[in-house]
């Protein structure tokens, strides 16, 4: 009885070595297959690391450092390119290559600039300047976040602003037109390049660089800035047929307030602002007149008479700076002879009249300008134009 109960304990302990033994021959061998699997992984991990490393594209769209990319991003020149050819720059010449190396001699600030650009007539690269006595300068542009256009615009300063033309626009004093001097014999002087777009050029967003350089071969640090180009129009609520009702000017401490349609003398010489019209159209043109009548009191003067003048152009409104800019394309005055003047200006070459700011509700328009005559932050004048709606 004991030799068959230790037979089978025998029996029962090697069976049970035999399952042990088996049990770990195949832990060894799940074993060995785990270390070779954690091989290939270190293997692959070492090839993800070299993709980094080389700044190479991961197979599932994120750049190196696992960041999604930008979906508008571009990696080559040729958009930029293609902005670059549909720019207009008067007074430049356009250079294939990059702009010369800034060595920084000089200065650059611009002020305050516009993120805004409109159809056919661009921008304006804003009032900038220099402690160096400006000669020229480069100019490169590029889409939105990529790579800088192939070439850039050489721009002599002066001869880009002798392609602006003056205004017409305004029955308020001239001094209110907005221009700054240009003058290249005085340092820090002001100044302001005009860039014009080709037809085809109608939306998108994109950005300019800018260096400034002087006749000694000094070259200003550059300065970037982006614009977008927008449409015609831009407030709802300035859509209306505009009247008058007065204007003030406070000019070198001297206040004057006119009402429309009431007389003012001077002497023997009377004057009337008989109307100034404003129409602001859903399609982003507009219409502006107004007339005077002129009546001499003894006759010295010679004939009582009339004037009216009127401008067409195309509005925008600036939201952020609240601010409503006029485009003139023509301009007449006419009196009892007839029309006795007209200016006609072609596409991307109107004269831009900015104002301000506005105050809009629903039946009255505050327009509001100051003048700061040398750019120095102190406001020089007032003029503000109270319109109700018709």
């Amino acid at each position: 009885m004991i030799k068959y109960i230790l037979q089978d304990k025998f029996i029962l302990t090697l069976g049970t070595a035999l399952k042990s033994i088996v049990l770990i021959l195949a832990l060894i061998g799940f074993l060995l297959g785990c270390s070779s699997d954690d091989s290939s992984t270190k293997d692959n991990a070492d090839e993800v690391a070299d993709v980094i490393d080389d700044g190479e594209e991961n197979t599932d769209g994120t750049d190196g450092d696992g960041d999604d990319q930008d979906p508008g991003s571009n990696s080559t020149s040729a958009s930029s390119n293609e902005l670059s050819d549909q720019i207009i720059m008067g007074g430049s010449t356009k250079v294939q290559g990059a702009p010369p190396t800034s060595n920084g001699a000089i200065s650059l600030d611009i002020l305050g600039p516009s993120s805004n650009a409109y159809i056919i007539e661009g921008f304006d690269i804003p009032v900038f300047s220099s402690d160096g006595d400006i000669a020229g300068a480069y100019v490169q542009f590029k889409v939105k976040d990529s790579i800088a256009a192939d070439s850039y615009f050489d721009v002599d300063v002066i001869q880009n602003a002798s392609n602006k033309k003056e205004a017409k626009f305004g029955f308020n004093n001239s001094r209110f037109s907005k221009n700054y001097g240009l003058n290249s014999k005085i340092k820090a002087s002001y100044w302001s390049i005009n860039v014009n777009f080709d037809p085809q050029l109608t939306s998108g967003e994109f950005c300019y660089v800018i260096w400034v350089y002087d006749n000694q071969g000094n070259i200003s640090v550059p300065k970037e800035e982006c614009v977008t180009i927008k449409a015609w129009g831009g407030n709802e609520a300035l859509i209306a047929n505009w009247s008058l009702t007065s204007y003030e000017e406070l000019y070198e401490g001297q206040l004057e307030n006119i009402n429309a349609g009431e007389e003012y003398c001077d002497g023997n010489y009377c004057q009337t602002l008989d109307y100034v019209k404003l129409n602001l159209n859903t399609d982003g043109t507009f219409s502006w007149a107004y007339r005077y009548d002129e009546r001499d009191v003894n006759g010295s003067y010679g004939q009582n008479t009339w004037s009216v003048a009127t401008t067409f152009g195309n509005w925008a409104y600036e939201q952020n700076e609240s601010r409503l800019l006029f485009f003139e394309y023509k301009y007449t005055e006419e009196d009892v002879t007839g029309i006795v003047y007209e200016d006609v200006n072609a596409p991307g070459r109107a004269y831009v009249v900015f104002k301000d700011s506005i105050d809009v509700n629903a039946t009255n328009l505050i327009i509001l300008d100051e003048l700061d005559n040398d750019a120095d932050g102190h406001i020089d004048g007032r003029y503000q134009e109270n319109y109700e709606k018709l």
